[in-house]
């Protein structure tokens, strides 16, 4: 179960560093580029506009300031995990 979730997490940080680095862009081609099934991308989109992180536009996704922020807080969250482990 827990590996199901890494699974799922690492899918939406791919699209969210795709989105970053290629935005705006369209979910088939975020879907073609990582080689993702739509619907996986479509839900990690959705995920990530929830915690805005990522904003639809007529020319594709975005990324919004939030991700700064978000990128340290990952940033200390692996720390903690690696102390842990």
């Amino acid at each position: 179960m827990l590996a199901r979730e890494l699974e799922v997490l690492e899918r939406h940080l791919k699209v969210l560093a795709l989105v970053k680095r290629k935005g705006p862009i369209g979910m088939l081609k975020i879907s073609k580029e990582l080689q993702i099934q739509a619907h996986r991308v479509r839900y990690s989109l959705r995920v990530l506009q929830k915690e805005r992180l990522v904003k639809p536009t007529t020319a594709g996704a975005v990324v919004t300031t939030k991700v700064g922020d978000f990128s340290m807080d990952m940033q200390a969250l692996l720390k903690r995990l690696e102390r842990i482990c």
